[in-house]
């Protein structure tokens, strides 16, 4: 499970007789399936109907989660910070993620 600010990410495995009603559940009968469930909502899922590469699927998570992440698990462009703020943070993000530039608000 990975935790991207409000939102968890799980995978379940539809073939595994412990799933199999969970997958009936939510009408999953083919794989990879993606469904995302909103905190607001968490009976009725959104199929994901997104592309399938990871760029894809990391910016539909950005814009359900409100999160501003990148592929590669740190922060992208579209991170501002305050300008009193953005020398110690901006060494702190920097150490995860290395190609990040602070913009000014």
């Amino acid at each position: 499970m990975i935790f991207i600010g409000q939102c968890i990410v799980a995978n379940v495995d539809g073939d595994d007789q412990k799933n199999k009603d969970l997958a009936k559940k939510y009408g999953v009968s083919g794989f990879p399936t993606i469904k995302f469930f909103s905190k607001d909502n968490k009976d009725t899922p959104e199929d994901y109907d997104g592309g399938r590469s990871e760029l894809d699927f990391v910016t539909f998570l950005n814009e359900k989660c409100g999160t501003h992440r990148a592929v590669d698990g740190g922060l992208n462009d579209q991170v501002s910070l305050d300008s009193a703020l953005q020398p110690p943070i901006a060494r702190l993000i920097r150490l995860q993620s290395p190609g990040w530039t602070p913009r000014r608000v």
